[in-house]
């Protein structure tokens, strides 16, 4: 059966939507790239070994400084939504900034079609 899944697995995953796959492989291929910076063709396991210590403690002081900036400040809200300012609280300045960009977007994308009888907006997407 493995010899031949060139036959089944294409058939299997077709209706599958691969997304979440691709990006597990762009995480892979960060982290990957990220290490190549301390890879030596000719060194030996031990200076490998030393070399992926640095880089991991190089990354864990990169993301306690981050932290620190998250915890300590509170990134600029450019607009009076409620859900804005939530948002720049609970989040890390950089996934608050991805948010604001899409809040932002978000009147340029949708439409008010009309009210129902009973005050709810009907939203469309342009």
């Amino acid at each position: 059966m493995y010899g031949k899944r060139h036959k089944w697995i294409p058939s299997y995953f077709r209706d599958l939507p691969l997304g979440c796959l691709l990006k597990t492989t762009q995480r892979s291929e960060s982290q990957n790239s990220y290490f190549k910076i301390f890879e030596s063709i000719d060194g030996t396991l031990v200076e490998f070994w030393l070399r992926f210590q640095s880089a991991m403690e190089q990354q864990r002081y990169n993301h306690r400084f981050l932290d620190a900036a998250s915890d300590s400040t509170l990134p600029h809200v450019s607009s009076k939504i409620m859900i804005e300012k939530h948002a720049s609280k609970i989040y890390t300045h950089t996934v608050f900034y991805e948010f604001q960009e899409q809040v932002q977007m978000a009147p340029c994308s949708c439409a008010v079609r009309g009210f129902s009888e009973q005050g709810n907006m009907h939203i469309i997407n342009v």
